[in-house]
């Protein structure tokens, strides 16, 4: 009887020593996991921060079909006024959130439940400039980077 009762003692230790130990495993992919999305989401950040401190003050652009190959001076991207074929899109400020405007600037095409006040101070100087979005492709980049 208590060879037993240490036999079934034994057995239960054995299993549960195995049960914690794969829960610990996959505890250990989960915060891998979050550590590498983590990671990756920082990246973007610091490659949005970096291409937005090498983006000249002016841009000169060549338009060669609309002015016979004269240069035109571009406004800076972020100052609200560019009401530019060169983007679909503008994010914009709204009711102190984030909100996406239609190439004309004006006609709303989604609206997000991202605050700005959560925003890098010179992206938030940008938005409430309008920050013109050339193509569908960054607008979503930027909406998954600042979306909780």
């Amino acid at each position: 009887m208590a060879k037993r009762f240490l036999a079934a003692m034994a057995g239960i230790a054995f299993l549960m020593t195995l049960a914690y130990y794969s829960g610990s495993l996959r505890s250990e992919r989960a915060m891998e996991q979050e550590k590498e999305r983590l990671l990756a989401q920082i990246e973007s950040l610091e490659l949005l921060t970096k291409e937005q401190a090498a983006a000249p003050g002016d841009r000169v652009q060549a338009d060669t079909a609309a002015s016979g190959g004269e240069k035109t001076q571009m406004k800076p991207e972020g100052t609200g006024s560019e009401e530019s074929a060169e983007f679909r899109f503008f994010i914009k400020e709204a009711d102190g959130l984030v909100n996406i405007y239609r190439e004309d600037g004006t006609t709303l095409y989604e609206t997000t439940d991202i605050p700005v006040s959560l925003l890098p101070e010179a992206l938030r100087r940008e938005i409430r400039a309008g920050k013109g979005v050339a193509t569908e492709q960054e607008l979503y980049d930027f909406l998954e980077n600042y979306s909780s």
